[in-house]
């Protein structure tokens, strides 16, 4: 299957618009029909547009790839995925310094508010980052449906950072055993784990980021694939856990998904929920995805 970019392609569902935005971001646009899975190219990071797609074939794309963007129409807020797609492509290290204004600040009208930044080492800190965002959410008036998404995702990232980063980074297992037993970690402390809660006109953001740089982003995709393919109780039974199962869960919750690692220096993973919206309509949107490794 040939892949066009929306300049090529004079059948897009939406093309004048869709080329505004291809030659305003100066990135291909490459649309794709619902079902067929692009061939992997694993030179460039793509970013593909689409509209109506299920988890199921969003996965399937990108079983096996450590980079690439997917935007849908229904996601509620596409141009905004659109800039933070190509940030991404272009200037990686700017998404891994700046992740909020990347995905949040899309223009000056939509200015982003940290409500929350924290950083943490140790899973005893975990029940006070919790309570804190609970506490920050709560201040804004936000619906319990939407705390207690927003929880799930929290607790999913600080959960992962703290024992899949050093785990995947060949730290010592003495080092490792401290972490398990809640007991501060006496690693490098410039080896750091930070949380960051923030939101703008439309959404809210959890986001974690850490200085181990030591996710495989194609093994995490494939795990997301089987989990979604399997089924959570299957994927558990089989053993197929870890960053797996909790990275599914994120996903699965929230409205668009971000991963950016530099191997070994930095990993940053975070996911946007459409606070406006009703807990029907995000339960069933249409997901985003941007991953990158490099």
């Amino acid at each position: 299957m040939k892949i066009k970019s929306v300049l090529e392609s004079q059948d897009s569902f939406n093309y004048d618009y869709l080329k505004k935005l291809e030659i305003k971001y100066k990135t291909p646009l490459i649309q794709l029909e619902r079902g067929k899975v692009p061939p992997l190219n694993e030179n460039t990071s793509d970013l593909f547009i689409t509209s109506q797609w299920e988890i199921k074939n969003i996965l399937k794309i990108f079983r096996n790839r450590n980079r690439g963007h997917l935007c849908q129409f229904e996601s509620g807020s596409f141009e905004q995925e659109i800039y933070s797609s190509t940030l991404m492509i272009h200037q990686p290290d700017e998404f891994l310094i700046h992740p909020v204004q990347t995905i949040l600040n899309h223009d000056k009208n939509n200015s982003a508010e940290i409500l929350f930044q924290i950083q943490f080492a140790t899973m005893k800190e975990k029940n006070t980052l919790l309570e804190e965002t609970t506490k920050a959410l709560q201040k804004k008036n936000h619906t319990s449906t939407v705390v207690s998404q927003s929880l799930l995702i929290a607790d999913e990232l600080i959960t992962n950072a703290i024992l899949n980063g050093p785990k995947l980074y060949n730290i010592p297992d003495q080092y490792l055993e401290n972490l398990e037993n809640n007991t501060p970690k006496t690693l490098d402390p410039s080896l750091k784990a930070e949380f960051i809660l923030a939101q703008d006109e439309n959404r809210i953001l959890i986001l974690c980021r850490d200085d181990y740089g030591s996710l495989d982003v194609i093994r995490l995709m494939n795990r997301l694939y089987d989990c979604n393919k399997l089924g959570l109780s299957a994927s558990m039974r089989m053993g197929t856990g870890g960053a797996g199962i909790g990275s599914y869960l994120i996903f699965n919750t929230g409205s668009s998904y971000y991963v950016g690692v530099k191997k070994g220096l930095k990993t940053v993973i975070g996911s946007t929920l459409h606070w406006k919206w009703s807990h029907k309509k995000r339960s069933s949107e249409f997901k985003n995805i941007h991953i990158f490794q490099i």
